[in-house]
C-alpha cells in the first residue's frame, strides 16, 4: 500500500499535528489560570498597600491632632508671629513640608516651606477644607481638625 517513506512522513506529520493540538489546548487551559493568579496577586498587593497607607495616614492624623494651635495662640496672642511660628512648628517640617497659618479671614499670614518662611502667601478662602471649616460651628471637632491642618 504505502511505502515506508510515506508511512514515516505520515507518522511525522501526525506527530507534529498532535503536538500542535496539545500545545494549543494547554495554552488555552493555562492562560486563564495564569491571568487569574496574576489578578489575585495584584489584589493582595493592593490590599497590603491600602493597609500600609491607612497606617501612614493614621500616624499623620495622630501627629496633626497633637498640634495645639489654641495653646499657641493663647501663649503668643496677636504678636508678630513669624519667628515664633517658625520655632514652634519647625519640628513638624520633616513630616509636613508645607505648613500655613491662616488668619480669621482664611488668608495665609505665615507659610513654612520645608521649615523655612516663605515670601509668597495665598488666599485660601475658596479651598474645600477652609469652606468646610467655616461651615462648622466654632469649637467643633471638625473645626479643630481643620485648624490643626493649617
Amino acid at each position: 500500500m504505502f511505502s515506508i517513506r510515506h508511512r514515516l512522513l505520515i507518522l511525522q506529520c501526525s506527530t507534529v499535528l498532535v503536538a500542535l493540538f496539545l500545545g494549543a489546548l494547554s495554552y488555552s487551559l493555562f492562560i486563564p489560570v495564569i491571568f487569574k493568579l496574576q489578578q489575585q496577586q495584584l489584589q493582595q498587593l493592593s490590599r497590603e498597600a491600602a493597609k500600609d497607607l491607612q497606617v501612614y495616614l493614621a500616624g499623620l492624623t495622630q501627629q496633626v491632632e497633637t498640634v495645639d494651635l489654641e495653646k499657641f495662640h493663647d501663649k503668643y496672642g496677636d504678636l508678630p508671629l513669624e519667628e515664633l511660628f517658625v520655632r514652634h512648628f519647625a519640628k513638624l517640617s520633616q513630616t509636613f513640608p508645607l505648613i500655613s497659618y491662616l488668619d480669621k479671614t482664611a488668608k495665609e499670614t505665615i507659610r513654612l516651606v520645608n521649615g523655612r518662611p516663605s515670601e509668597y502667601f495665598f488666599d485660601l478662602r475658596q479651598t474645600p477644607i477652609v469652606r468646610a471649616a467655616n461651615a462648622e460651628p466654632q469649637g467643633s471637632d471638625r473645626d479643630r481638625q481643620v485648624n490643626a491642618r493649617f
